[in-house]
């Protein structure tokens, strides 16, 4: 159904039966609690409660994934539902970076 609505937009061919693609990072390195994407929980929880976000941080694949397009969808409603200014999120995610690495450092 997606890729018939894409075809009335007009959006290219290419773009709508493109291949998935990973990051080529294995999970365990940005889906679990402390990965690469650790600062963007608080960001997120604007959007879903933490819990919510918590319970799919794994390297269990589905969740994993799960909790890559919570992180998605949460930045993406703040911005284009919310009307939030990219700049505010952008100084949470900067706190959040900065708290992150003084509790590393501790």
């Amino acid at each position: 159904m997606l890729r018939g609505v894409a075809r009335q937009l007009k959006i290219p061919e290419f773009i709508i039966n493109r291949p998935k693609r990973s990051f080529g990072i294995r999970n365990e390195f940005w889906s679990e609690k402390g990965g690469v994407f650790e600062p963007l929980v608080p960001l997120a929880s604007k959007a879903f409660e933490e819990k919510q976000i918590r319970d799919m941080q794994s390297s269990e694949s589905n969740k994993a994934m799960t909790f890559w397009n919570m992180l998605n969808y949460a930045i993406w409603k703040r911005l284009c539902i919310n009307n939030e200014p990219l700049e505010l999120l952008q100084d949470e995610l900067q706190e959040c970076i900065s708290r992150t690495t003084r509790s590393e450092r501790n």
